[in-house]
């Protein structure tokens, strides 16, 4: 037995137990399908979202971060993927005002600002720091990351073409 299915073995078995509450918070707020988004353990998450009490987008009561978030903090594409295919909110904002999107332009995470992206996130959704409007793009060029700052540039284009295509069917 490999160690991630022996892990699995005993979260189902703890997750039988009476009197488990796995909406629990730590002293950092985190939940039990935090935790799990945070070290990148999907099947923890998927079993996780099949009980009853568990939402896909609750919050880290501290930060305001959903499981998304912390899957994309921690560069943890898998659970990203998985996540968003479940449907968590892709527009999602911490108490900071950052979405997923902005967290991966930061941190310079291609692979998951691309899943980001074909799930509809928002390009040009803005958030107000120190005073500052700051879109996801700003943060990838403060940051110097340049395939970030391509990418986004790209999605941009391609969503402002929609957006001339669109007008155009309608006109």
């Amino acid at each position: 037995m490999g160690k991630t299915t022996f892990k699995l073995n005993t979260a189902e078995l703890l997750l039988k137990q009476p009197g488990v509450d796995v909406k629990q918070r730590n002293i950092d707020g985190h939940t039990s399908l935090i935790v799990a988004a945070i070290f990148g353990h999907k099947g923890a998450v998927e079993l996780l979202l099949k009980e009853p009490s568990v939402e896909i987008n609750e919050v880290c009561s501290n930060y305001g971060e959903n499981a998304l978030m912390y899957a994309v903090r921690n560069g943890r594409s898998e659970v990203v993927e998985f996540l968003l295919g479940e449907g968590a909110n892709v527009e999602h904002k911490s108490h900071m005002g950052l979405t997923a999107l902005m967290l991966a332009a930061v941190l310079g995470n291609l692979e998951v600002a691309r899943h980001l992206l074909t799930k509809g996130a928002n390009i040009n959704e803005k958030s107000t720091i120190n005073g500052s409007e700051i879109r996801a793009l700003d943060l990838a060029l403060w940051k110097g990351h340049a395939e970030m700052v391509e990418l986004l540039i790209r999605a941009e284009r391609d969503w402002r073409a929609a957006e001339v295509s669109a007008a155009a069917d309608l006109g």
